[in-house]
């Protein structure tokens, strides 16, 4: 049965890769929407390619945080925990800049973070030359 369970989902995330808008910000507001309907709870929307769409989604973002986190252009807060809230943050940004769409979605995923999370420079240490 997890075999059965691993070629649908392949065969429908092969099916979002297969789509011409790959890696654009349309590409990803596509995903978007299958997360989006995924956590509406209704059973209508719990289909195989939404669900699908919902985790490339995820991991989409999950990556590209992690990524500017590590290169310290940005910072969550320590006691961040949710992880809805950064799926909102770049669904919202998403939704609120259709004119950017065409652009690379790791751009407009950074954008979206950038905007509530970026690192504050840190200070030169000048006690050193007092």
């Amino acid at each position: 049965m997890k075999k059965l369970l691993v070629l649908v989902f392949l065969f429908v995330a092969l099916d979002t890769f297969a789509q011409e808008n790959l890696g654009t910000g349309q590409w990803l507001y596509k995903l978007w929407q299958s997360a989006k309907a995924m956590d509406s709870g209704l059973d209508a929307d719990m289909t195989d390619q939404n669900l699908a769409n919902g985790e490339l989604y995820l991991g989409f973002i999950w990556g590209v945080e992690t990524t500017l986190e590590k290169m310290k252009i940005i910072a969550l807060p320590g006691n961040f925990t949710s992880t809805a809230t950064i799926e909102n943050i770049i669904g919202d940004y998403l939704e609120s800049h259709p004119e950017q769409r065409g652009e690379e979605a790791v751009l407009l995923v950074s954008r979206a973070l950038i905007q509530v999370y970026a690192s504050k420079p840190e200070s030169p240490d000048t006690s050193k030359f007092k």
